[in-house]
């Protein structure tokens, strides 16, 4: 058998040196400098597309609210018409105009009255020659509780 010596296997250890930095005659402060207008660009294009969003929001916001006020403009024009000559519809609107008025600011999406209140308003609503889809409508914003 050949005998093996494991000296020569080992490798010889590199030379050792010394790391120094080199003088940076401000650098770091120029990198503070970019860093900071890399932030502000950053925060400028960020502010902005803020803006665009909230702009866009609002925008879908004043058209829901324009639908909203188009959908019911029939039914305030009746409540309007018919409440100068009868008294009881004209109570009735004036309870019904804060709900509609809540409706078209998109605060709510219907209301709920307890059932007694909600009969006697559809009874004198019913009577008003409002057609299917009007009528429809209200009984889609007002509703009886529970129901």
């Amino acid at each position: 058998m050949m005998s093996h010596n494991h000296d020569e296997d080992v490798r010889i250890p590199d030379e050792a040196f010394e790391d120094q930095l080199l003088p940076t005659n401000g650098a770091p402060r120029n990198n503070e400098q970019e860093l900071d207008h890399i932030m502000a660009l950053s925060l400028r294009e960020y502010n902005l597309q803020q803006e665009k969003f909230f702009e866009k929001q609002m925008e879908e916001v004043k058209q829901n609210i324009r639908q909203r006020t188009e959908l019911l403009r029939p039914i305030r024009e009746k409540f309007d018409k018919i409440g100068k000559y009868d008294a009881k519809v004209k109570e009735i609107y004036d309870i019904l105009h804060y709900v509609f008025e809540s409706f078209e600011l998109l605060i709510i999406t219907s209301y709920e009255f307890d059932e007694l209140t909600y009969t006697n308003l559809m009874n004198i609503v019913c009577k008003i020659r409002f057609s299917e889809r009007e009528l429809a409508i209200i009984k889609d914003i007002v509703r009886c509780e529970g129901q």
